[in-house]
């Protein structure tokens, strides 16, 4: 979630997104899309409250392997504007590795 918060996200959204990665090594946050070449849009003021909304809570879409985005925006529909790409797998194990330096410190305490 600290994470999160230092790309710019709200405390809040940062930790839905957090809470909500499921079991994808990355996530990609869309902050902001189009509609994919050839899609009709059938009520633009739903899309212009759908892009509006994104600029303050991206939308998480998980994945494992960047060559699988542009597959992965096909599915969706969309055409991402702007995006970042956050690599959970990595930022978990540096989270778990500290929380081990954590606990190993905490024991060295009791025992002195």
């Amino acid at each position: 979630m600290a994470e999160l918060v230092r790309v710019g996200l709200g405390a809040g959204t940062a930790s839905a997104i957090a809470g909500d990665r499921g079991q994808n090594k990355q996530l990609c946050l869309v902050f902001g899309m189009q509609p994919a070449v050839g899609t009709v849009v059938h009520d633009p003021s739903a899309l212009a409250s759908i892009q509006e909304h994104l600029r303050r809570a991206p939308a998480p879409i998980g994945f494992d392997r960047e060559e699988q985005l542009p597959g992965v925006f096909k599915r969706y529909g969309i055409s991402p504007s702007v995006y970042t790409v956050i690599n959970v797998e990595q930022i978990a194990a540096r989270m778990q590795q500290a929380s081990d330096e954590w606990e190993r410190r905490s024991e060295g305490k009791k025992e002195s």
